[in-house]
């Protein structure tokens, strides 16, 4: 297939290329907005619709976070661990200054109490209004009195 002399191939250019230019200049445009009016701005949405505000705030989270954990404890020797434990003290000192409080001390276990016993709640009495309007839609049949042997 040939082309015209001065006529490209691609009629429509390239379009990532002009998705790019595109979002480049937008954020620009953007970013140039934003350092004039940004904070009276985002004052303006808290103030007019939370709701907005509050979804903004939303979006700024990463829906998905990807935890990944290593076994590289179990690996280390006994040696290596306190080496570890020695740097992770060196920096924290180091970080602390001479604020640094370091308490040194061994765990107790300690049993727990016995739970109290849980106060069961009170049975509440029938609710009269709502006995009367269940029977007045749908009346219950009467129950008779059956005379005990001891009575009669």
């Amino acid at each position: 297939m040939t082309f015209k002399p001065g006529t490209s191939g691609n009629p429509h250019g390239n379009r990532h290329h002009t998705r790019h230019l595109l979002n480049q200049k937008f954020l620009q445009a953007l970013l140039l907005d934003f350092e004039a009016h940004g904070r009276k701005a985002i004052e303006e949405c808290r103030k007019q619709s939370p709701l907005g505000y509050v979804k903004v705030l939303g979006h700024l989270v990463p829906n998905e976070m990807r935890v990944e954990r290593s076994q590289s404890l179990k690996s280390m020797s006994d040696e290596e661990l306190d080496a570890a434990i020695e740097y992770v003290r060196g920096m924290l000192t180091a970080r602390a200054g001479d604020e640094a409080k370091v308490i040194d001390g061994t765990a107790e276990t300690v049993a727990l109490p016995p739970p109290a016993e849980v106060a069961r709640p009170k049975r509440k009495r029938p609710n009269r209004l709502l006995e009367h309007v269940n029977t007045a839609i749908e009346p219950r049949p009467r129950q008779r009195k059956v005379p005990s042997p001891e009575s009669a």
